[in-house]
């Protein structure tokens, strides 16, 4: 009896783990990866209200009123390859505004970085930026995630 009670107790077990292999389908982690990566870019990119767009209006005005500052100084990436986790907005805020400089950042949350990848520029200024602090202002991870990147799920998509 004991040994008939445990063959149905391992053939529910059996049918069990049959059950959640299935979930590992292709069509099942496709699925997954496209309702959180539609989730992450709702969540990331809002769509604009008046007040918004007006905002964003106010920033291209001030980015083209930029461009006649020279490049005073341009920060490299030198290492193993790694993705764009973060970016510290206020750090990078404050230290434009201690020199009265204007930082560009020419990469991207998402972005894998390699060897001489430009990370930034800083327009203007009347002294240096010290480069410790640019750096610490970028968040370097060896992998992306989808809240890291909106991006990411598509490109996993993609090569499917």
């Amino acid at each position: 009896m004991l040994v008939f009670g445990l063959l149905i107790v391992s053939t529910i077990l059996f049918a069990r783990l049959i059950q959640r292999l299935s979930r590992l389908r292709i069509t099942n982690v496709l699925q997954f990866i496209g309702k959180r990566g539609r989730q992450v870019v709702r969540e990331t990119f809002p769509l604009l209200d008046a007040v918004a767009a007006e905002r964003f209006a106010l920033l291209r005005s001030a980015a083209e009123n930029v461009q006649h500052l020279r490049v005073s100084q341009t920060l490299y990436y030198a290492g193993e390859p790694k993705a764009v986790a973060a970016f510290d907005l206020k750090a990078l805020v404050r230290l434009a505004t201690e020199v009265d400089a204007v930082i560009a950042v020419e990469c991207a949350v998402g972005d894998t970085l390699g060897d001489e990848s430009i990370l930034m520029r800083v327009l203007g200024g009347r002294k240096p930026v010290p480069e410790a602090n640019l750096r610490r202002a970028i968040r370097l991870e060896a992998e992306r995630t989808f809240e890291q990147d909106p991006k990411y799920p598509i490109r996993l998509l993609m090569m499917w």
